[in-house]
């Protein structure tokens, strides 16, 4: 009889970094599906999973529950279509797409649905969606869903793209029909090499230990074209960057190009790099890539920035934010040390100093920053996340588990960014 040890189990099998979801989240799963199975211990329990296939199942969909919504982070579903129309993809016999982990499918269906409204012949799409939940794929197969799955910014498409009916509402046929739902892991993938030419691999790094990491970033570029496009999570933009890959620089859509590849450049929409909708957090999310880009891309100007008042210390900090977003991260910070100077403390400012610093890689004064902005605020996720990355790249990896473990318990209605 051998002594339980999910942790590695759940490695073996999925890849799931178990700190990723947090211990106690981990127990409480177990104690569930003990109590579900009728045992008196968690070593009954070991050993119907050793045993039996179905509970091991079982116990892996549990775990990998995911929350997701239709039109997550718009701008990559724009970034893909402007990536298939100006590489010429879009008119050629096939484009290949993947999604992973398709989750109950809102992420392969919001695909679809920026095809059809892009004019893409979507006779010409093949969309593989991928998960390890068979409860998920089924769903996704179904096309039925809440209302809680409409909470992105999608235009007219619930009107237009679903049907609604007594138990929710119903995804057009036609948007399912381009889409081939499977139950496979990334790492098991049996594929030729170079096979899609756009891949959304969104918040499931983050879910891996180091290791696995570095072999899902390898299969991802043995399955993506040399110019193809591969879309990740606001938090995985950091891992990507450390890989080598090249980041297409468009705010909010997470995009990178190969590592070594000529990349085509995808151009960025005309309208304003940076949007704000009150005081919504979830903007913030693309400013860890750019403003690592903007190192590479606009070194710090040692120029004077005209300083001024605004009508408020938040519109100060809502400028230092689009200041950085652009790549003028010597400007971004003198108004955020400006607005530290005439205001309360708050966790955003210096979250954002943290930012500035952490791009221009003043490690340590970031790391200063970032553990500022955590003691105004213990949940700002940010903060959390983007400190984690730097004691990592340190070799920290014990304190960045444990401000990932911290992370992950961040109420879903807390979180800056609500994917993380």
């Amino acid at each position: 009889m051998s002594s339980p040890d999910f942790d590695l189990l759940l490695k073996q099998r999925i890849g799931l970094d178990a700190e990723a979801i947090g211990a106690a989240s981990l127990q409480h799963v177990l104690a569930e599906r003990q109590r579900i199975c009728g045992l008196g211990s968690i070593q009954a329990y070991w050993d119907r999973v050793q045993a039996d296939d179905a509970e091991l199942n079982a116990l892996i969909e549990t775990v990998v529950v995911s929350e997701t919504w239709f039109c997550r982070h718009p701008e990559a579903f724009a970034a893909m279509v402007r990536c298939l129309n100006e590489g010429g993809r879009a008119a050629e016999a096939k484009s290949r797409l993947l999604s992973l982990p398709c989750a109950t499918g809102e992420e392969p269906a919001s695909m679809v649905m920026a095809l059809l409204d892009a004019g893409i012949d979507i006779r010409r799409v093949e969309l593989d969606a991928i998960d390890i939940s068979e409860q998920a794929l089924e769903a996704a197969r179904t096309g039925l869903y809440s209302g809680n799955a409409f909470r992105g910014r999608m235009g007219d498409w619930q009107a237009r793209y679903f049907t609604q009916v007594q138990s929710g509402y119903l995804l057009d046929p036609a948007v399912r029909a381009p889409i081939s739902y499977r139950r496979t892991n990334l790492l098991d993938m049996a594929l030729p090499r170079h096979y899609y030419d756009i891949i959304f691999c969104r918040n499931l790094l983050i879910y891996f230990d180091q290791s696995t990491q570095v072999k899902a970033i390898a299969a991802l570029d043995t399955l993506l074209k040399p110019d193809g496009c591969l879309y990740v999570g606001p938090a995985e933009s950091a891992l990507l960057l450390k890989s080598g890959w090249i980041s297409q620089r468009i705010p909010h859509a997470f995009a990178f190009c190969k590592p070594g590849s000529a990349g085509r450049r995808v151009q960025p929409p005309p309208s304003p790099r940076y949007q704000h909708v009150g005081s919504n957090r979830a903007s913030r999310a693309s400013l860890s890539e750019s403003a690592q880009d903007a190192l590479v891309a606009a070194p710090l100007r040692s120029q004077p920035v005209e300083l001024h008042k605004p009508a408020s210390g938040s519109s100060l900090l809502r400028e230092a934010r689009s200041l950085a977003d652009a790549g003028q991260l010597a400007q971004a910070e003198q108004l955020c040390l400006q607005y530290v100077d005439r205001h309360e403390p708050v966790a955003e400012a210096y979250y954002l100093l943290g930012l500035v610093n952490d791009a221009s890689a003043h490690s340590t004064v970031a790391e200063a920053h970032y553990r500022k902005a955590i003691y105004l605020d213990p949940q700002h996720i940010e903060a959390l996340v983007h400190l984690a990355t730097l004691l990592e790249a340190r070799g920290d990896r014990g304190g960045a588990d444990r401000l990932h473990s911290r992370a992950r318990r961040v109420p879903t209605g807390r979180r800056g960014v609500p994917d993380v």
